[in-house]
């Protein structure tokens, strides 16, 4: 689910595009899969993270560094709301 800034009220916005059925309906299969498993291993590394007793941000796995890196590269990542919600719960370091 994507934040609203500020608080859901008139005029609140909601950051960024959300990656939901609509916005999947209009990318090419390969990209809704990759997005799915991203946030599939994204809920995953949160749990993570917590269970270790990290404090925001978390440090995540190289591998979910290379898959956001790959996201925000390869699929213009930067526009999601949830890649953006992530990418304040990690330390992703440089992605470019």
């Amino acid at each position: 689910m994507c934040m609203w800034y500020p608080a859901r009220n008139e005029g609140a916005r909601q950051l960024g595009v959300p990656l939901n059925d609509e916005t999947f309906a209009s990318m090419q299969q390969v990209e809704v899969d990759f997005w799915r498993e991203f946030m599939k291993i994204g809920e995953l590394e949160i749990k993570r993270a917590e269970t270790a007793g990290q404090i925001i941000p978390y440090e995540p796995s190289p591998a979910f560094v290379a898959m956001y890196r790959r996201g925000i590269k390869d699929y213009q990542g930067g526009q999601y709301c949830q890649v953006q919600q992530l990418s304040d719960l990690f330390n992703f370091g440089q992605t470019s």
